[in-house]
């Protein structure tokens, strides 16, 4: 049954609102949950008497930049991560650091290597990334194992070779090695770790306190790990504002958002929550496997077939930015599984023949889907954004092509076959904005978006367009963020929280 003529668009208003409120809660959960359970895996870490900063490298991509700084290089192992010298001058190696080194509360440094023949050691950093660099040499490491205990406040620092009081943070750590050409070094683990003198379990935390108290408290003593509270209320940028201010006073704090120190104080006698688990190898050979079988033998219900193929083609995004396993870095599994994703959308459409979608539209029906791109050029101008560059620009392009293709052609008009052109909108725009989970400012943004592209192109049936004023209202929008405006950054998924 339809509803009256007067009424289907309120209705539509009345659910795209509702809808806008669900994202933004989602959004907002998920931000909340994610710091929740980094703030139980760094009081499990301190209580059994290590910290959140521990490596154990194995392969290059648990190095900065994946390679040596200089004459060397890495080879894989399951003992370590094996560096071989090059040459005689000195190499550099850096640990990734998403929080920078605590080294007021955490103030030593634990080295286990294995070396093939002499090297000599030293540690290179800097407090801010364009800070002055820092240099300690550390000594010359005998041939065999050995764990070195580094207490980085009696290392004779200096910077230019003028000798300076130990850094109280850094925001970059290398390691500098020299030795003959051949030498080799296997990197077995890592970490940075506080004073013998802390107690373990629960009381190495300090006693929980608001964000607002600890802020205009003087610095914490060397001897306290603080566990602050955010406020209440907060949403997604909000919380990570507050978490960035607590961690510019101290990296070490553990930082509990609102109604969950006692999950978070649990942790520290029951041990952390397990990781995200990886993207199985069974994944995309599972998803190619259902792919081929729809293709092959497509279900007979014409309303599930569509269904059921919109579903296929958007689980890989799904599985990496819903469920927060995409931080920055792909993996063999999960690149297999956007592979299967994208061939079988193209596959869809070659089969689909002739199309009932074109890629241009006549130029008068262009205005529409480019209202977003002007609203965002306006306030781009009104506050002075900052200009994308070319090539960037161009690849954004393309980016945006790619997915207003899967949204539009293989997601909404499924959708639209499975139900009708509102449903399809609202559930497109509403996919749309989960795909840019937990950023949920910009889950609200691409949802407006959304909404507009995707009911002009139900009717026009023209690709370009939309591609366009996505890839110009996102480079707009993109000139205007700031660290601590309502819009943090573009970033989604586990990267996000970055």
């Amino acid at each position: 049954m339809r509803a009256p003529r007067g009424i289907a668009p309120l209705l539509f208003a009345a659910n795209a609102l509702l809808l806008a409120a669900a994202l933004a809660w989602t959004g907002n959960a998920l931000t909340a949950q994610a710091l929740e359970r980094h703030a139980e895996r760094a009081a499990a870490a301190y209580a059994s008497g290590h910290s959140p900063w521990r490596w154990a490298p194995r392969r290059a991509q648990d190095v900065v930049a994946q390679r040596v700084f200089g004459g060397g290089t890495l080879r894989p192992s399951s003992a370590g991560l094996l560096l071989r010298l090059a040459s005689s001058q000195p190499v550099q190696i850096g640990l990734p650091l998403d929080v920078p080194l605590d080294f007021v509360r955490l103030p030593r440094l634990r080295l286990q290597l294995d070396a093939s023949a002499p090297i000599t050691l030293a540690l290179a950093g800097r407090q801010t990334l364009d800070g002055p660099a820092y240099y300690a040499p550390v000594g010359v490491l005998k041939r065999g194992s050995a764990t070195l205990d580094l207490a980085i406040d009696t290392l004779p620092w200096v910077i230019a070779d003028h000798r300076v009081p130990p850094p109280a943070r850094f925001a970059m750590l290398r390691l500098t090695l020299q030795g003959a050409p051949g030498s080799l070094l296997t990197l077995q683990q890592i970490e940075l770790l506080p004073p013998p003198t802390l107690p373990h379990g629960t009381a190495a935390l300090a006693a929980a306190q608001p964000y607002s108290r600890f802020m205009a408290m003087s610095p914490q003593s060397a001897t306290t790990l603080p566990v602050v509270i955010l406020p209440r209320g907060l949403g997604a940028s909000g919380l990570l504002a507050a978490r960035d201010r607590v961690r510019t006073r101290a990296p070490a704090a553990v930082i509990v958002p609102h109604g969950g120190l006692g999950a978070v104080l649990a942790a520290a006698v029951t041990g952390p929550p397990p990781p995200t688990a990886a993207t199985s190898p069974l994944l995309p050979l599972g998803l190619a496997l259902l792919a081929l079988g729809v293709l092959q033998r497509p279900p007979r219900p014409v309303r599930l077939r569509a269904l059921i193929e919109a579903a296929v083609a958007l689980v890989p995004a799904a599985w990496l930015i819903i469920g927060m396993r995409y931080d920055g870095r792909i993996s063999r599994a999960d690149a297999a599984l956007i592979a299967v994703g994208l061939i079988y959308s193209a596959a869809l459409e070659w089969r689909a023949r002739p199309r009932d979608w074109a890629l241009l539209a006549p130029a008068r029906d262009w205005a529409l889907p480019m209202i977003p791109a002007l609203v965002a050029l306006l306030a781009w101008i009104a506050l002075h954004g900052v200009a994308p560059e070319p090539l960037s620009a161009l690849r954004y392009i393309g980016w945006a092509l790619l997915q207003q293709f899967m949204l539009q052609v293989v997601v909404a008009r499924r959708l639209q076959v499975a139900g009708n052109r509102e449903v399809a909108t609202l559930a497109t725009a509403t996919l749309f904005a989960l795909l840019h989970a937990p950023n949920a400012p910009l889950m609200l943004l691409t949802f407006a978006g959304g909404l507009l592209w995707t009911a002009w192109f139900l009717r026009r049936r023209a690709l370009l367009p939309v591609a366009l004023a996505h890839a110009a209202a996102a480079l707009l929008i993109g000139g205007l963020v700031a660290s601590e405006g309502w819009l943090r950054s573009l970033e989604v998924g586990a990267r996000y929280l970055r």
